[in-house]
């Protein structure tokens, strides 16, 4: 009944079922269904049987990103069409004033566009690598958005394992593999169980300074699991305000460059007039008879 990729993966999910395969294993064949940090999830619900529970937590997970995920590419369809229109309308200055060939005039436009979405694809492709990534954790803004987003996995992750009844020292394990992050991964393998929950996640930076009290009491009252989810539902809901103005920041970005492109136009197309009219006026100059000027 599945289509597209699920046609594709099931028959291999239910091929390493089929073999033995625990369900977290058996979805390794369909990294494009459940990726690495929700197979954690899975792998913790298993140990303990509560496999529904986990799979509607993921549903719900899912449905946030979802709604993310649309909001981002809304809010980063304006800055593309702007910079798209610009760079098609920019070269009109230039050609209705100075008559030049509407391609040849499109040309700077296009250069700028390429370098911009090189810079772009450069910017992506840098900020995937671990050293950098490892980096983000000691800039601010907006490399904290990231710190965030790692945040909130850990901090569901850890909610599901141990509201899952796994012990403190396989839930912090199967949290790190969710972040999928290695300065986090190296940070959660250093936490000691001879102090406080609280005090070991605010030294590593798993948690965030003002989060730090909402563990302690959790503690106190032992209800860390349920603290925990908490803090990953504000702690997505600090990530969309951000990315929320993370684009807004490139709508304005894209706006100035689009109105800068139209501004070298126009002088481009006012500098070949200017040089035009020059030219005739000298070439008329030398066509006058001796004594005679255009003043």
């Amino acid at each position: 009944m599945a289509a597209g990729s699920l046609r594709r993966s099931l028959p291999k999910v239910a091929e390493a079922l089929d073999e033995g395969g625990t369900l977290a294993v058996a979805f390794e064949q369909a990294p494009d269904l459940i990726d690495t940090s929700d197979r954690g999830l899975i792998r913790a619900a298993e140990a303990i049987g509560e496999v529904d529970g986990a799979f509607r937590e993921l549903a719900l997970v899912l449905v946030q990103r979802i709604e993310l995920r649309a909001r981002l590419l809304r809010a980063v369809a304006y800055p593309v069409f702007l910079l798209v229109t610009g760079v098609l309308l920019s070269p009109l200055p230039s050609v209705f004033l100075s008559g030049r060939p509407y391609l040849s005039a499109l040309i700077p436009a296009l250069v700028w566009f390429v370098g911009l979405v090189g810079l772009g694809a450069a910017l992506v492709t840098v900020s995937a690598m671990p050293g950098v990534r490892a980096v983000f954790w000691k800039l601010p803004w907006p490399a904290t958005l990231y710190v965030r987003h790692v945040r909130n996995r850990f901090a569901r992750s850890l909610s599901a394992a141990l509201g899952a009844g796994l012990g403190a020292t396989d839930a912090l394990g199967l949290s790190a593999g969710a972040t999928t992050d290695r300065h986090a991964e190296t940070e959660i393998g250093r936490i000691s169980l001879g102090e406080p929950l609280s005090t070991s996640l605010h030294r590593a930076g798993l948690i965030a300074p003002q989060e730090r009290i909402v563990i302690v009491a959790a503690e106190r009252s032992g209800r860390l699991p349920g603290a925990l989810r908490e803090l990953a539902v504000r702690g997505e809901e600090s990530l969309a305000r951000g990315l929320t103005t993370a684009m807004w920041l490139l709508n304005l970005t894209a706006t100035g460059i689009a109105i800068l492109m139209a501004v070298q136009s126009v002088l481009e197309g006012h500098r070949a007039v200017t040089l035009a009219v020059d030219g005739a006026v000298k070439e008329l100059q030398r066509e006058l008879p001796p004594g005679f000027t255009l003043d």
